[in-house]
């Protein structure tokens, strides 16, 4: 099974068997996926915004916190499609491409991926080959919201309705589409970004993440490596109400990142290759047979969560632990040829 070592690590779920990868190269390699990226946006006047981790390490570091292993920023949803658009119909050929991960079936994320063609990035999707992609940068869109305080209550609320409608229902229905997901989409064009006074993220806690639009209207551009970016021009305080005191450095046991930890990573393979190899290997059925036992024991789960809701909810991060170890006791073995 020599030949298929990789792509069997990343069956495996890769919850134990994670593999080390080193930082610095990591961070090269989202740098220049950003970097063709930003050219891209400067060209057709598309905005993005540092924000979090990112914004922290323009400021504090003209880069990357040494530790961070992604890049994350805020892009308007309207300039997200547009972007999408042009990567994936223009005749130039992009050594980047885009993902909307609202669509992809092991996901609840609301937020884009932009991701080298070149390299393989696999996190959690090992189960789901035709959704893998490369080394990344996440963009979180950013959409307009109802005027009132109210009207913005309603509008939250059904998209919060419609995300757990998704996550419960669609997500375990392999290759289809549900209405609630072109409602949800529906909504993130509901209101006119440019026209609105308030705008916010989907994918983060709506009522707590309520933005200005002017916050973003007028930008700083700021030192990132040996390039630049945008940041919010109120970014200090943004970053001051969420982390405190951000320009000291944090205890050396918080100094870690949150993606590379259990990936599978590989700076010099296409992601395709890996999905053309999974396709036509062996262990597709094993593949398969995986992802039915996920999608089945996810179901267990949150039949038993619905059966449950007076009582209180687990956190992810224990729902998170619960799957795996239902995950490892149904692993069948795989035995080596």
């Amino acid at each position: 099974m020599g030949k298929w070592f990789e792509p069997v690590r990343a069956v495996m779920f890769l919850a134990t068997t994670g593999i080390e990868s080193d930082v610095n190269q990591l961070q090269e390699e989202i740098l220049k996926v950003y970097q063709e990226f930003k050219k891209l946006c400067d060209d057709h006047g598309l905005r993005y915004y540092a924000i979090y981790g990112t914004a922290i390490g323009a400021a504090r570091h003209q880069g990357f916190i040494p530790w961070d292993d992604d890049m994350d920023l805020f892009m308007p949803y309207s300039d997200c499609l547009a972007l999408m658009e042009i990567l994936h119909s223009s005749d130039q050929e992009y050594s980047i491409s885009m993902r909307d991960r609202s669509l992809d079936e092991d996901n609840r994320a609301n937020i884009f991926k932009v991701y080298s063609k070149n390299s393989i990035f696999i996190e959690n999707s090992a189960c789901f080959p035709k959704n893998f992609y490369g080394v990344f940068v996440d963009l979180f869109p950013l959409i307009g919201t109802p005027e009132t305080h109210n009207e913005r209550e309603v509008f939250f609320t059904e998209i919060l309705r419609l995300k757990r409608d998704i996550y419960w229902n669609e997500r375990f229905v392999v290759g289809e589409k549900s209405a609630e997901i072109q409602q949800l989409l529906g909504l993130f064009s509901a209101y006119d970004y440019n026209a609105s006074s308030k705008v916010a993220s989907p994918q983060l806690c709506l009522r707590e993440r309520v933005f200005d639009r002017e916050e973003f209207d007028d930008p700083i551009e700021m030192c990132f490596e040996d390039t630049t970016i945008w940041v919010p021009r109120n970014y200090d305080d943004r970053l001051t109400q969420v982390y405190g005191d951000y320009m000291t450095l944090p205890p050396e046991s918080q100094r870690s990142g949150h993606h590379a930890t259990n990936a599978l990573i590989n700076f010099d393979t296409p992601y395709l290759t890996y999905t053309q190899e999974i396709e036509s290997s062996p262990i597709k059925g094993y593949v398969d047979y995986m992802n039915g036992e996920i999608i089945t024991l996810k179901k267990e789960v949150f039949d038993k969560d619905r059966r449950a809701k007076a009582l209180e909810r687990p956190t992810m991060s224990q729902w998170l632990r619960f799957l795996l170890q239902a995950i490892r006791r149904k692993l069948p073995r795989l035995k080596r040829s």
